[in-house]
């Protein structure tokens, strides 16, 4: 993973419903390589990306684009984590594996 990954996946706490620092890092690398397979596409890449991997790792995305909006405009990071984990919309993401 390069080292703009890295700083990206430790850069702020709305990525702790991502529990480990090892998914978070495979979560920010397996982000990147879609972004640039998508991006930047050549028929001999052997990228595999399924429906189904792509809809949950855009489900993540929102996840944290909505955390980090709402920690910008001023809730706690305690607040935002705890209504999203009972959210309909989220709740799935931040049960235990």
């Amino acid at each position: 993973m390069t080292e703009l990954a890295r700083k990206l996946s430790a850069a702020h706490p709305v990525f702790d419903f991502i529990r480990t620092a090892n998914a978070r890092d495979a979560f920010v690398g397996r982000v990147t390589t879609i972004r640039n397979h998508l991006t930047h596409f050549d028929p001999k890449d052997d990228t595999v990306v399924g429906n189904g991997e792509l809809h949950h790792l855009a489900r993540k995305l929102d996840a944290v684009l909505v955390a980090l909006l709402l920690h910008e405009v001023g809730l706690g990071l305690d607040v935002i984590m705890e209504t999203m984990a009972q959210s309909v919309q989220y709740r799935d993401l931040f049960q235990s594996k």
